[in-house]
């Protein structure tokens, strides 16, 4: 079974359903949680975590300035490369260098829990480059991400292939907007961009954390 086709059948089969539990591990070394929202559909993620009370670190990393965040949430902004003409094309990682003061903002031993719309590049190419350095570091690590729609064609292949490459490294777990749209009455696509924070939330809660 090739690539597409096993997305596919992910798909049909209802993705929340395939994905095992990932349980935080009854362990003095972790000290409690740190969401970490990448790239802008990471940070709204973040925001709506926080909103619900969760005693936890925050933090935002993006490219842009820092936006409508509350005060106690921590920010970093830090210069993403763009992609070149052809984004993770077989055989071609594009790697960048993760600045120090991303690096050092996992220095704790907390459960480091990444936050991402997969598609695009700031938020793409952190999740890669963090999935990677934590896993490295051996640090605990879970990453919730979802996929674009299917209009988005090239941000929902760069996506799929995102999660194909990190599935080395990480623990992930993921969902589609597409197919959460579908299963909510095709709602117009901000609706179902407000959806997708609640299920970040849901992912997170249902792996066994809350």
């Amino acid at each position: 079974m090739n690539r597409r086709e096993a997305i596919k059948s992910i798909t049909a089969m209802g993705i929340m359903a395939m994905m095992p539990k990932i349980v935080l591990p009854h362990h003095r070394a972790v000290q409690g949680f740190h969401f970490v929202g990448l790239g802008g559909g990471g940070c709204n993620a973040l925001k709506h975590l926080y909103n619900k009370g969760i005693r936890a670190r925050y933090t935002c990393i993006n490219s842009h300035e820092r936006l409508h965040l509350p005060a106690d949430v921590e920010f970093i902004k830090t210069a993403v490369p763009r992609w070149t003409d052809n984004p993770m094309a077989t055989g071609q990682k594009q790697p960048f260098s993760l600045p120090d003061e991303v690096q050092n903002t996992f220095s704790d031993n907390a459960y480091h829990i990444l936050l991402v719309a997969l598609g695009g590049c700031a938020g793409t190419r952190l999740a890669l480059a963090l999935s990677a350095f934590l896993q490295e570091m051996n640090k605990k690590n879970l990453v919730i991400c979802s996929l674009p729609f299917k209009f988005e064609g090239r941000r929902r292949m760069i996506a799929g292939r995102a999660i194909d490459e990190m599935l080395f490294s990480a623990n992930v777990r993921w969902f589609d907007l597409q197919v959460l749209g579908n299963d909510h009455g095709s709602r117009p696509v901000s609706e179902v961009l407000e959806m997708a924070d609640e299920q970040f939330y849901n992912i997170f809660k249902d792996s066994g954390f809350a």
